[in-house]
């Protein structure tokens, strides 16, 4: 009878620290990322809609300005008069439209902010890619890091999220996901370096750079890929100052950790 309780005992233990099959966990993390990304791409097209209300908007600010200008410097009475009535008149269509163009850009930051949220909320989750290693997870992870909320806004960044990507929890999870997916999952972090996703293209940086020399020992030019990130972010004016400088730093520990000691 004893030995039949601790046997139970053991299998309670078990059941209370592993309670499903990684096989089943990973699944579940599978469907919590896609809900993310379904999401995610409703994020981003309401990104392109006030971006386009944006650009409408402030073209007619600029022709307003125009008209303005040509009221007060032409010589000739009736084109002045003409460039007055069409600057008030699109004053007048941008005063008309803005309520809802600011409720727009308020809805897109209130979504944004709870994306983040919940992208933050889920690191246990984003974690879990990392018990394993396989081209599945990788694609996974990479698929994750590739989420809008995390790419930067350069055309409107009055609506970028108050905290770099590099500051996300989540994101630093996958980058650290993505290293332990090992030596096999070079090729395509290398890949990634080349993706149009800010996001993305840094968390394989950062990955590379957790997995260390063994990356050079692998493919000698991803240093050089990571350099030419790193020149286009020091020499890009869509950046402050300060984030600038802690991308170029991200970048240049990535480089440093990868190539072999002297």
């Amino acid at each position: 009878m004893p030995v039949l309780l601790l046997a139970l005992s053991l299998v309670f233990v078990i059941s209370l620290e592993d309670p499903k099959p990684e096989p089943t966990r990973l699944k579940e993390a599978r469907a919590t990322l896609e809900s993310l990304v379904d999401e995610d791409s409703k994020l981003r097209a309401s990104y392109r809609e006030l971006h386009l209300e944006h650009k409408r908007l402030s073209g007619m600010a600029t022709t307003a300005a125009a008209c303005k200008a040509a009221s007060i410097n032409l010589r000739d009475p009736a084109a002045r008069s003409a460039n007055g009535a069409e600057a008030h008149r699109l004053q007048g269509l941008i005063d008309a439209a803005k309520p809802n163009y600011d409720k727009m850009e308020s809805e897109f930051k209130e979504k944004q902010n709870e994306l983040l949220a919940k992208a933050n909320a889920i690191v246990p989750t984003v974690k879990s890619f990392g018990e394993t290693s396989s081209k599945e997870n990788v694609a996974d992870l990479l698929q994750f890091t590739e989420l809008f909320m995390f790419d930067s806004k350069h055309e409107m960044p009055n609506v970028q999220a108050s905290a770099s990507f590099i500051d996300q929890a989540a994101w630093k999870a996958a980058t650290k996901a993505l290293a332990k997916q090992g030596k096999g999952a070079i090729p395509a972090l290398k890949k990634a370096l080349g993706s149009t996703s800010v996001g993305t293209k840094y968390a394989a940086a950062v990955a590379l750079g957790e997995l260390g020399p063994v990356v050079h020992e692998v493919d000698k030019n991803i240093v050089t890929l990571i350099g030419d990130i790193k020149s286009k972010t020091h020499n890009t004016v869509m950046l402050d100052r300060t984030e600038k400088n802690r991308r170029t730093k991200v970048l240049a520990d990535a480089m440093d950790s990868i190539r072999p000691s002297k």
